[in-house]
C-alpha cells in the first residue's frame, strides 16, 4: 500500500492545516477551499504545493420534469448559457463562484452520477469505521 494512514476530515480546512503544520504529508480538498484559505492565511499558498488538480467537477444540477413548459425552459437556457457574456451575468456568476453554465447529455451526467455514487460510498465507510 502506497499511504501508510488515510485519515477523512470532516472539514477541508483541517485537511489543508493538517499539511501546513506538517501533520499530515497531503490532502486532496475543493479548490475553493484551498484558494478561500490562501486569502486567509497567504503563507499556505506559499507552504503548500499543488501536485495534481482534477478536472473541473458539475457543482449544481437543474432539473426540470416533462410537465414543464417548454418555451419557458427554452427561455431559461438561452439566458443562462449566456451569462458569463456580459457584466451583470458575471457578476451573479462569481456570486456562487462559477465561471459559466454548461448543459450536458445524459451520457456525461451518468459519468457524474458514478463519480459522486463512489463519494458517498467512501464517505459512509468512514462513518461506518
Amino acid at each position: 500500500m502506497f499511504f501508510e494512514k488515510i485519515k477523512i476530515q470532516d472539514r477541508e480546512a483541517k485537511a489543508v492545516y493538517d499539511v501546513f503544520f506538517g501533520t499530515s504529508d497531503c490532502a486532496i480538498v475543493t479548490q475553493n477551499a484551498y484558494h478561500t484559505l490562501c486569502e486567509m492565511n497567504p503563507q499556505i499558498a506559499k507552504s503548500i504545493k499543488i501536485v495534481e488538480t482534477s478536472p473541473e467537477l458539475i457543482p449544481t444540477v437543474t432539473a426540470s420534469t416533462e410537465k414543464s413548459d417548454p418555451e419557458l425552459l427554452s427561455i431559461i437556457k438561452n439566458i443562462s448559457i449566456n451569462l458569463h457574456q456580459n457584466i451583470e451575468g458575471k457578476n451573479l456568476l462569481t456570486i456562487f463562484k462559477l465561471n459559466k453554465i454548461s448543459f450536458l447529455i445524459e451520457e456525461e451526467l451518468r459519468s457524474v452520477k458514478e463519480l459522486m455514487d463512489e463519494y458517498n460510498r467512501n464517505k459512509m465507510k468512514k462513518r461506518i469505521h
